[in-house]
């Protein structure tokens, strides 16, 4: 029988995400995503902040004023 459970975290990563700063204030906050936060919105997840800077027009986009690590 296994013995592992059924979820693990097996590494740990640093991402970025671009976020509106409503939703980015109050997770820092909470330090965790709360409302207005929601998972059934899609954002792009990047693994450089530089590359993620840029996607968001160095965070001068609408909806993508602040980069959060995750």
């Amino acid at each position: 029988m296994d013995n592992h459970p059924h979820r693990q975290i097996r590494a740990k990563y640093t991402v970025y995400q671009a976020y509106t700063s409503s939703i980015a204030d109050a997770a820092l906050d909470a330090q965790r995503f709360v409302p207005p936060f929601s998972r059934t919105h899609i954002t792009w997840v990047k693994a450089s902040f530089l590359w993620m800077a840029y996607r968001s027009g160095w965070a001068r986009k609408p909806k993508q004023e602040r980069v959060l690590a995750i």
